[in-house]
């Protein structure tokens, strides 16, 4: 026989899934922030990542069916779909960009580059991001660094980063510090 639950046990069990929808969110954010430090080469030509937007799509439809009210208005509707599926889209791309690197076991080619520019966004309600500006190859891109390396180093001093296969075939690069 199912038996009722006491009131404490339903704040205890709304409590439990206040917490975890709390440990979700850090995590969700965590990762989505932890995979901007890699800079993807040609990214937009990979088919990774409309795998991704695809997956998105449908977890959104799914989300919304399961968690949109159904006393809500078309608009709002609406609305929350979109953000389930963007919030769907950044998750499972920020998945697909950590796999690329961890299970990554190519070949890894160090380069030392000149630094030409810094650039640096503050914010009270995000976090801060540090950036270099090189050219390797040719190309000129942005990469991201850490705080200490930012300041520690200034316009023409010399950096390394890594070039990566990636194991789902998505090449990129990372920070690895300053030339000793």
């Amino acid at each position: 026989m199912a038996e009722k639950m006491s009131k404490n046990q339903k704040k205890r069990r709304e409590r439990l899934f206040k917490l975890a929808k709390l440990l979700f969110y850090i995590l969700f954010a965590l990762l989505i922030y932890s995979a901007l430090l890699y800079r993807f080469v040609g990214w937009f030509t990979s088919t990774i990542w409309y795998v991704a937007i695809g997956l998105g799509v449908v977890a959104g439809v799914l989300f919304s069916v399961k968690f949109v009210s159904k006393d809500a208005r078309v608009g709002e509707k609406i609305m929350l779909y979109i953000m389930i599926v963007f919030l769907a889209i950044c998750l499972i791309g920020s998945i697909f960009a950590h796999i690329n690197h961890f299970f990554d076991n190519g070949e890894v080619e160090r380069y030392v580059v000149e630094i030409e520019d810094k650039h640096s966004t503050t914010s009270r309600k995000n976090p801060d991001t540090y950036e270099f500006e090189v050219t390797l190859n040719g190309e000129t891109f942005d990469i991201h660094v850490t705080r200490s390396d930012y300041r520690a180093n200034d316009v023409g001093d010399h950096y390394i980063i890594e070039y990566h296969e990636g194991a789902l075939g998505v090449p990129y690069y990372i920070a690895v510090g300053p030339v000793p």
